[in-house]
């Protein structure tokens, strides 16, 4: 430690280090170098980017004669630093204990929220196959009973495969010969105490299971872990010997080596998948991508989905007492987001009824088709669900169910004139009163979602003159039965023709009403989904841009970096990020983000304010140049 030179390079340091204290069995991780140490590499690889650490085999980090050396208090401590260290210097990195131990042993890794962020469920894991071929819902029940609840700011780790063998530590011995007997008929398939399969091999290649198994993994509460190969059905070599057959190359494409590398074949590491059922050219992701009825897709869809609900990432979840043995069933609930679960674990058709008397007068909603399935009643609700079918219900209230299914159908306003003449009169308390309650309810970036609307009023509206067209920049204020109201940014744009036609197949979500007079048909939509008016953003900040409305002005500025800038920025290349949350997120090229705000408060916008401090004030490197903002600023009262 004296001599430790640290122009090493970080990697071989690392490699030193564990090769140091592997061959020192009375290593002191309470010696204040040891800890300088590793504290060291830690700060290094979160420099670098890495979002997280595992603690591999986290209960034996420490060795104490006359004990199995498992769960001592000195490691409990150590890792309390460990976690207390990164918190100091880091507020976005993030631990997980590798801790293959039984729910309550494991949950112990968490402390009181300040040990490690996350723990793996291995209990969970191998339960979740034996539900799936018993078809008895019973050993998931079981398991996440005896699971304890984690602090507010943890979570566990779900997976249904890894990098090291399907390990059955945590079963008794009945349930271990039980998982040979089903799942490694080969002998050759088990290694330690567990199977060294993927996923596809451990059920046969059965797309209804394996669609089953990971509606199972996003649904349960935990984050997901989806292991390389899985998301397109990977194969195995378990003639590789020891863990290597569930660690060969990933199959990207029919080229050499899978796509993996160019190198000679003979110079991999480990070989390519060559079994006729799961060859790296009929199984890869080029292949996949390009068939959207392929796994590949099905997998991105549904975490896509997943996406759209808090409830699967921080919700609760309560089982629903049913007569059916082979269908699983419960609810994620998280305020008033409440999606409920339903799992045939059958390889045959099966009829269930649940007891969803507390959700008596709510309507399911099926997320992916939001087709409506009849209201519940205070009686047993009867499902039927086809071999391995699920279901992922989005429970309403039955007013909100209705007033989403009227919104199916795209309203008409008539006008005389051109389309701007919707802001007026009739047509102008037409969108008030009916047409924007509907479609803002749509909106993932409002977030009233859950309070009751009174009205809604366009409160300002600014328009923007471009080269072909023009977009109404709307204030809108919304009003709500309790609380204080609100003001969201819409802005409207207007396309006929075979672009109206393109907006209404690529963004539906976007179209918020028909127009119609003599002398033109077409909508209005969402204008960042207008390529123009994206474009019109940037060149209102490049030529500092003032534009009038009926209570204010909407002025733009540039940054340093953008003045500094001696090329234009490329304008043709803008899009729309799909992930939007609170507000809309547009990209230019590679090279410029815009955040357009929605929700609208008065007052200098702390993003803004702290993006322009530290890179035009401070000259701070590690966040993105301040390029430019558009603010509007009220000239009335009001």
């Amino acid at each position: 430690f004296e001599t430790s030179n640290w122009t090493w390079d970080p990697v071989a340091k690392a490699y030193y280090w564990h090769r140091f204290y592997s061959h020192q069995p009375d290593l002191n991780y309470d010696n204040p170098k040891v800890q300088e140490t590793i504290f060291k590499i830690m700060d290094y690889w979160f420099g670098m980017g890495v979002d997280g650490l595992r603690l591999d085999a986290v209960p034996y980090l420490f060795e104490r004669e006359g004990t199995n050396c498992e769960n001592l208090p000195e490691t409990y401590e150590f890792l309390k630093k460990l976690r207390a260290h990164v918190s100091s210097k880091f507020k976005d990195k993030m631990l997980l204990a590798e801790a293959n131990q039984w729910p309550e042993d494991a949950a112990a890794y968490f402390g009181n929220g300040n040990t490690c962020h996350m723990a793996f469920h291995f209990p969970l894991m191998p339960r979740i196959f034996m539900a799936l071929w018993m078809e008895d819902k019973f050993p998931i029940i079981d398991i996440l009973d005896q699971t304890p609840s984690v602090p507010d700011t943890c979570q566990w780790a779900l997976f249904l495969r890894n990098h090291d063998e399907l390990t059955l530590e945590m079963v008794t011995d009945e349930e271990r010969d039980y998982m040979y007997r089903v799942y490694a008929r080969d002998p050759n398939t088990r290694i330690n105490l567990g199977i060294r399969r993927r996923l596809a091999p451990l059920l046969g290649s059965h797309r209804r299971r394996i669609e089953l198994i990971n509606i199972l993994l996003l649904s349960l509460p935990g984050t997901p872990i989806i292991y390389y190969g899985d998301e397109i059905g990977m194969g195995d070599n378990y003639y590789l010997g020891d863990r290597n057959g569930v660690r060969t190359p990933m199959q990207w494409s029919a080229d050499r080596n899978a796509g993996f590398s160019k190198a000679n074949p003979q110079k991999l590491y480990l070989p390519i998948i060559i079994d006729p059922e799961y060859h790296y050219e009929a199984i890869n992701v080029e292949n996949q991508e390009r068939n959207q009825a392929s796994l590949l897709w099905w997998v991105k869809r549904v975490i896509a989905m997943r996406k759209r609900f808090m409830a699967f990432g921080r919700g609760s979840m309560e089982f629903v007492p049913s007569d059916n043995p082979k269908v699983l069933a419960f609810v994620r609930q998280y305020h008033d987001e409440s999606i409920l679960v339903v799992a045939n674990l059958s390889r045959f058709s099966q009829a269930v009824k649940l007891d969803l008397s507390r959700f008596s007068g709510y309507v399911p909603e099926e997320v992916f088709s939001k087709n409506r399935f009849p209201a519940i009643q205070d009686s047993s609700y009867v499902l039927t669900l086809g071999f391995h079918g699920y279901y992922w219900f989005s429970l309403q209230r039955e007013r909100e169910s209705i007033a989403i299914g009227e919104r199916e159908i795209i309203p008409e306003l008539r006008v005389i004139g051109s389309w701007e003449t919707v802001f007026q009169g009739k047509t102008r308390e037409k969108l008030e009163r009916e047409i924007f309650p509907l479609y803002i309810k749509g909106c993932r970036w409002f977030g009233g979602k859950a309070r009751r609307l009174q009205q809604i009023r366009i409160l300002e509206y600014v328009t923007i003159k471009m080269n072909h067209s023009s977009t109404q920049l709307l204030f809108l204020e919304v009003r709500y039965a309790e609380g204080l109201s609100e003001i969201y940014l819409l802005p409207l744009s207007f396309s006929s023709g075979e672009q109206a036609e393109r907006v209404i197949q690529e963004d539906p979500g976007a179209v918020v009403a028909r127009v119609i007079s003599e002398s033109l048909n077409g909508i209005i939509y969402d204008a960042v989904y207008d390529t123009e008016f994206r474009q019109n953003l940037l060149r209102q900040i490049s030529k500092r841009q003032i534009l009038k409305g009926t209570k204010g002005q909407l002025i733009a500025y540039p940054g340093k970096f953008y003045k500094n800038r001696k090329k234009e920025f490329p304008l043709e290349k803008s899009q729309v990020l799909k992930g939007e949350q609170s507000n809309s997120s547009l990209l230019y090229g590679n090279e410029l983000f815009l955040k357009l705000y929605r929700h609208l408060d008065e007052g200098l916008n702390p993003d803004l304010e702290m993006g322009r401090f530290l890179t035009e004030r401070i000259n701070f490197p590690h966040v993105s140049p301040f390029a430019g903002a558009i603010e509007y600023r009220s000239t009335t009262s009001e």
